[in-house]
């Protein structure tokens, strides 16, 4: 039986993602990457946070993302595109 978010307050579900969450999210994400797994996970943990920070990823959206085995492409798609924004390399999927 694993972490079930429904038990928490609405509060608690609704609120923005943190980055503790959203860096478990990455270390689970980047098995399948095949450059620099470090920057990586550091890219997917920054972008999903600022998701969160924008009010777009809550703890409750981001629950179902741990079962992803590998970054969704909708994810993949968002952080190659500020990766060009900032001049910094995309990462090798």
């Amino acid at each position: 039986m694993g972490y079930n978010i429904q038990t928490q307050p609405k509060e608690k579900r609704e609120a923005p993602v943190t980055y503790n969450t959203a860096l478990a999210i990455a270390r689970i994400w980047v098995k399948k990457v095949k450059s620099n797994k470090h920057e990586a996970q550091r890219r997917i943990a920054a972008h999903l946070w600022n998701l969160g920070k924008d009010g777009k990823l809550s703890q409750e959206d981001a629950q179902p993302l741990f079962s992803k085995k590998s970054t969704p492409v909708k994810y993949r798609k968002a952080i190659d595109a500020y990766l060009k924004e900032s001049v910094l390399s995309p990462t090798k999927w």
